[in-house]
């Protein structure tokens, strides 16, 4: 019988880091806007990451970068929330594993919730993976 201990932990990453880091962040991010429906560009997110508009979180498997994600945070009237934009890199299957290191985050940022926009088959999987509730559909008509 083999026994897992998950060793990953999350680390906020300055835009000088995440810098310093492109040539292993570029392509996780890639993975995450492929399935987006354009809102962004890897380019874009560079961008706001630079520009302080989206922070970057990297996922550590001990010293190893095994995915990246990168939020924003929301302030709606009586609360503020961490808005996962893209979650890249990171097997779904150990999604879970990144928890509670997120809610700590949430939390150390004085937040109250984490919100994440997706599609229905990774709301699915999100929703068990970070004991969460699936409360919206967002429903967009191009024009």
């Amino acid at each position: 019988m083999e026994i897992k201990i998950s060793m990953v932990k999350l680390e906020k990453l300055s835009a000088f880091e995440a810098g310093k880091r492109h040539k292993e962040i570029i392509p996780m991010l890639e993975s995450a806007i492929d399935q987006a429906d354009g809102e962004y560009t890897v380019a874009d997110i560079i961008e706001c990451i630079s520009r302080g508009e989206q922070g970057c979180l990297g996922v550590f498997d001990g010293m190893e970068l095994i995915g990246v994600f990168t939020v924003m945070l929301i302030t709606y009237p009586r609360r503020r929330a961490i808005r996962l934009v893209t979650m890249g890199g990171l097997p779904v299957d150990r999604w879970s594993e990144v928890e509670p290191a997120l809610i700590q985050f949430v939390k150390d940022n004085d937040c109250s919730a984490m919100e994440c926009w997706c599609r229905d088959g990774a709301a699915k999987i999100a929703t068990e993976a970070f004991k969460a509730n699936h409360h919206y559909n967002v429903v967009v008509r191009e024009v």
